[in-house]
């Protein structure tokens, strides 16, 4: 068992340093926006065009997420030994672009039958799931608590339209766009997918991290009592594995 110790309230912080990593901060969240509108959104039209059957959907569409899932609680073991939030979100999201630059090669080759497809799906969900837990922990830091709501919502504003903009575009390229064959175009939504990916991790590598925000990862001691979470925990968190089984039994 481990537990993750709390960051402090408010950590003294310059002002240049802070406007440049809110900067990189939303540009690296539009970033990976276009690559979700170009890529992610796209994968189940994608398996159609790959030729995959019904029943071969279903399992794209559920065992990488599952295994992806399982992956991700190594995430505080990769980040003791990385030393560093940083390290590890570049580690991970340069991972994830490289997922789908090679998605994009077996497509260019015409290579993308199910195994291939399979096991790069796993990939890229691991090293998706893998990164939310650290790169949250992380924003802790690098965002003061005073303007996090604020800045928070605005960073989310401009990646829902980064987003909406790529799924717009990439639609209408695979409508209006005649070419020999639709994997074709596919090869180059996810070459540029990966590297705008690849691009977010590189921004990501430009944050700044300070010794003294590495949250320390101890095994918890066997003789403390375990904390009963506080009735509006268990109510949100009954809440959302409700709706996540929903849209998950659903999205098949």
């Amino acid at each position: 068992m481990i537990q993750l110790l709390r960051p402090p309230r408010e950590l003294p912080y310059n002002r240049m340093v802070l406007r440049r990593d809110l900067r990189y901060c939303m540009l690296e969240g539009a970033l990976f926006s276009l690559m979700v509108g170009l890529a992610e959104t796209w994968f189940g039209a994608f398996y159609i065009a790959a030729g995959i059957s019904t029943f071969q959907i279903g399992i794209l569409a559920t065992l990488p997420l599952l295994a992806g899932s399982l992956i991700q609680l190594a995430t505080p073991w990769g980040i003791r030994r990385a030393g560093s939030y940083r390290v590890w979100s570049v580690i991970i999201s340069t991972i994830q672009g490289l997922s789908l630059v090679a998605l994009a090669v077996s497509c260019g080759l015409d290579a993308a039958n199910f195994w291939t497809i399979f096991l790069l799906m796993v990939i890229y969900r691991a090293s998706s799931l893998a990164m939310i837990p650290a790169w949250n922990t992380w924003m802790e830091f690098v965002i003061p608590k005073k303007i996090r709501t604020r800045y928070l919502s605005c960073r989310m504003r401009i990646c829902q339209v980064c987003l909406l903009s790529a799924v717009c575009a990439a639609g209408l390229i695979l409508k209006f766009l005649v070419i020999e064959s639709v994997l074709f175009i596919f090869c180059g939504m996810f070459l540029l997918a990966g590297m705008l990916r690849i691009a977010s991790a590189i921004l990501l590598g430009r944050h700044t991290e300070q010794p003294q925000w590495i949250v320390d990862i101890q095994p918890a001691m066997e003789s403390e009592k375990p904390q009963t979470p506080d009735s509006s925990i268990v109510r949100v968190i009954l809440f959302f594995a409700a709706m996540q089984f929903a849209v998950f039994v659903s999205g098949p």
